[in-house]
């Protein structure tokens, strides 16, 4: 099946999600650990979060993958930007169409290993 690149999705913004605020300079640091980690972590894209996968197939693999994360300013706010890669055309056409308006990232702490 072919699939597409995405450039430039929009991710996440600066503001406060849940009562926690998000700053440029938190979103600064999530592209200083995207790129520490980019060996090790790849960064999956997700219909929906775990925890809302009713079904429990949609989120079985991942629906592309987020590379190259990077600040861009829009509306006087920062905003986390990513090229979305080996997206599979139903999903680039209902980002296209509307049907999926909104966004969420998940975020976590993660660390490099040591290899060996």
């Amino acid at each position: 099946m072919a699939t597409v690149t995405l450039l430039n999705i929009e991710i996440f913004r600066e503001g406060t999600w849940k009562g926690r605020p998000f700053t440029r300079e938190d979103l600064i640091s999530m592209i200083e650990a995207s790129q520490a980690l980019k060996e090790e972590v790849s960064v999956p894209v997700k219909i929906t979060h775990e925890s809302e996968d009713i079904g429990g197939s949609i989120n079985r693999y991942a629906w592309g993958w987020a590379q190259n994360l990077r600040l861009v300013d829009r509306d006087d706010r920062a905003v986390l930007v990513a090229d979305l890669t080996q997206v599979p055309p139903e999903l680039m056409d209902a980002l296209r169409d509307g049907r999926l308006k909104g966004r969420s990232i998940e975020i976590g702490r993660a660390s490099c290993r040591e290899r060996v």
